[in-house]
Formats: C-alpha cells, structure tokens, sequence
C-alpha cells in the first residue's frame, strides 16, 4: 500500500510539482504565483488550471 503511494508520487505529482514551480518562478516568485501552486497542492484547484493561471502571470510579467 505503501509503496503504491510512493510509486504514485514520483511518477504523477512530482513532475507536476516541478512544472509548476518552474512557472512560478518565471512569474517571478510573486505571493500570488505562490498561492496559486499551494491551492494546487492542497487540492482546491486542478493542475490544468493551476497550469493555466500561472502562465498568464508569466505572461503578464514580460510586459
């Protein structure tokens, strides 16, 4: 059972995890990037969205 949820997390959450970090920090360590991958992490939001509202702070960024 145990080993299932390991073999779950390395292979599912940890790369998502890993991409939204990496977008947060191209959004520049804002607070709001941070609360938008928490709300990921705690389950409030699916990774698409999360996904979705992070490269438009990247976005807003370059601007």
């Amino acid at each position: 059972m145990v080993r299932d949820r390991v073999g779950y997390f390395i292979r599912f959450v940890r790369p998502r995890l890993s991409v939204l970090i990496d977008l947060v920090a191209r959004a520049g360590f804002t607070k709001e990037a941070w609360e938008i991958y928490n709300k990921y992490r705690y389950g409030e939001i699916t990774y698409k969205k999360a996904k979705e509202k992070l490269k438009k702070l990247r976005d807003q960024g370059r601007k």
